[in-house]
């Protein structure tokens, strides 16, 4: 996605480094260069138990305070929840967590629309430089040749708008998504001072979590997701002011 060796996800350049344990056959010297020059981590041999004893944000006692800190039962399961799965787990017991289920509420669609006699998707075939793709569309999910994608449609604003705001915006860097992926985490907000190459978000990909960073230095004037929000690749993330 990034290029070659451009970008190693954490959770294999932290393999490589032997943070998880050996692995079953030596890795190539140069990986684990690249891993230790984008994580910032040196190679270890350390037992993992040994590690993770040292970890003050793992183990029992952290999962039950990241529940008290939620105003959350210390129970058992919850403890294996929030200790295995951290942010992910205390969203899922908030009831806060991205089932990736498709659901239409025939309720609200019936009181926003009560004239639509429509059952299940539009469905279209759209032709495309001559090539036939087939879409359906129902509520904010899109098929486009069997992939599924989540969109928003808005209003365009009028020439005079977007002319003053590209005359005043000159400055602007817009910060794109490199990868389709949902947003996991959101790491600043509107107003904050951000330096070039610092996270603004953290998407999640495959079970890989991936930083995207600002390119320049400035201020975060706008965040575009929240958190459990999907993006596709070459999407506007975010937009700093320089």
């Amino acid at each position: 996605m990034f290029g070659p060796w451009k970008k190693i996800a954490e959770p294999y350049g932290k393999m490589v480094l032997g943070y998880f344990g050996k692995t079953p056959v030596p890795p190539d010297e140069s990986i684990v260069e690249l891993a230790r020059e984008q994580l910032g981590m040196e190679p270890t041999t350390r037992p993992v138990l040994e590690l993770n004893d040292q970890d003050p944000t793992k183990g029992i006692p952290a999962a039950k305070k990241m529940l008290e800190d939620e105003g959350l039962e210390t129970t058992d399961e919850n403890v294996f929840i929030a200790a295995a799965c951290k942010e992910k787990g205390i969203r899922f017991l908030k009831g806060e967590a991205e089932t990736g289920v498709r659901k239409v509420d025939k309720t609200q669609v019936a009181e926003a629309a009560p004239v639509v006699t429509q059952q299940g998707p539009a469905e279209y075939v759209v032709s495309v430089n001559g090539e036939d793709v087939f879409m359906a569309f129902e509520g904010n999910m899109v098929t486009v040749d069997g992939k599924v994608y989540r969109v928003g449609i808005k209003p365009q604003a009028s020439s005079a708008v977007a002319g003053q705001a590209s005359a005043g915006a000159t400055d602007l860097t817009e910060v794109k998504s490199q990868m389709p992926g949902t947003v996991f985490k959101q790491l600043l907000k509107k107003g904050d001072r951000v330096r070039a190459g610092e996270a603004i978000v953290i998407l999640e990909a495959m079970k890989m979590e991936m930083e995207v960073a600002s390119p320049v230095d400035g201020k975060v004037s706008e965040i575009m997701v929240g958190v459990g929000d999907q993006v596709a690749t070459g999407q506007v993330l975010a937009r700093i002011v320089g």
